[in-house]
């Protein structure tokens, strides 16, 4: 089941072929086929390892923690989960109704809501999140905000000249987003600060400056 689960992550359901998942694991298609009928099950088992590493990612947060700090780590892991190896899960599933969500997932999901809740209910009690939060909302907006971001960064760089793919600005965009997100949740009174250099490294060249209008002078001293 490694094996299965690092080439989906490394280059997606439809480019992943039963051949190549039985040479990676050392056996033959006519064994892999004993315990998997389909390629589709392999892939619903890999996403059942995919929700078992974030429960990890997650598993060590302290309930008793800050609130903000409690959403800022859920955040993370998800963020990490995203432009890792979860990459090509969403577009997968989305591309692949043959392809399903093993109970665990979901189950996941639900666990992870609850924590979300949680710390949101204690936030708002402290002020630190707005009354009207909602944490499902939240969370289905985290997803949206990282799933566009994953699949989003490859084309930012030659349109708009920001990169995105670096070490360097994958690590500022992680702390951007969780800004964003925090701030889309946080009473507007005290929002939950995110201090962080900036070390986006942009890439357009600068633009020429205009010549000066007819009727106005530009000094360039």
């Amino acid at each position: 089941m490694r094996a299965a689960h690092e080439l989906f992550s490394q280059i997606g359901f439809d480019a992943t072929k039963t051949e190549m998942i039985a040479e990676r694991a050392g056996i033959s298609r006519q064994t892999l086929y004993e315990y998997y009928k389909a390629k589709e099950d392999l892939y619903s088992a890999a996403l059942a390892i995919e929700a078992k590493i974030f429960d990890r990612a997650v598993a060590d947060i302290d309930p008793r923690a800050s609130p903000d700090l409690i959403i800022t780590r859920i955040i993370h892991a998800m963020f990490d989960a995203f432009v890792g190896t979860s990459r090509f899960s969403i577009l997968d599933v989305k591309l692949h109704d043959r392809i399903g969500l093993p109970k665990i997932v979901v189950e996941t999901g639900k666990r992870h809501l609850s924590q979300i809740e949680a710390a949101m209910r204690r936030g708002k009690e402290a002020g630190i999140f707005s009354r009207s939060a909602d944490a499902q909302l939240f969370q289905a907006s985290v997803i949206m905000v990282l799933a566009g971001f994953t699949f989003s960064n490859d084309v930012v760089e030659p349109l708009v000249g920001v990169d995105c793919r670096s070490d360097q600005a994958v690590a500022e965009w992680k702390a951007r987003l969780t800004t964003l997100l925090l701030r889309s949740i946080a009473e507007t009174t005290s929002p939950p600060q995110q201090h962080t250099e900036s070390v986006v490294r942009r890439t357009r060249r600068a633009r020429p400056k205009r010549d000066a209008a007819p009727d106005r002078m530009i000094s360039d001293e």
